[in-house]
């Protein structure tokens, strides 16, 4: 294990990440007056969570292309290890390539949704920020 004792493990992380994530969703899915405000929300949420697995791609990559270069390693198929660890690499790639599309097509969600507006109630006193 590298790292700090003291931190997180990865996969904990991870899970912590993953079991957030299927809450909100599964809130989503129950709201029964959904609004714009909250898919702004997700629209700025899925758009950072897209550019996060965007740069873990690419971390992922360069950690996989230097892994490749070490002697000692071995492949329970009796496959290259080097070819294998090419071929993960590769798909990283295509991830990021796929990737693309996707983080435009939330942008453009997100800032078409930040343009939709309600029509103020007229029993909701507004008030603006301020000294009193």
């Amino acid at each position: 294990m590298t790292g700090s004792p003291h931190q997180p493990r990865i996969e904990q992380m991870l899970d912590a990440v993953s079991t957030d994530l299927q809450k909100a969703v599964q809130r989503q899915h129950r709201d029964s007056a959904p609004n714009h405000s909250d898919w702004y929300s997700w629209g700025w949420g899925l758009t950072d969570l897209l550019d996060r697995v965007d740069q873990v791609a690419g971390v992922l990559t360069r950690q996989v292309e230097a892994y490749a270069e070490r002697p000692d390693l071995g492949d329970d198929a009796g496959w290259d290890p080097a070819t294998r660890l090419a071929t993960a690499g590769d798909e990283l790639d295509r991830l990021r390539e796929a990737l693309a599309p996707a983080r435009r097509a939330i942008r453009e969600f997100h800032n078409a949704i930040g343009h939709i507006s309600t029509a103020p109630d007229d029993d909701v006193e507004v008030t603006t920020g301020g000294g009193a």
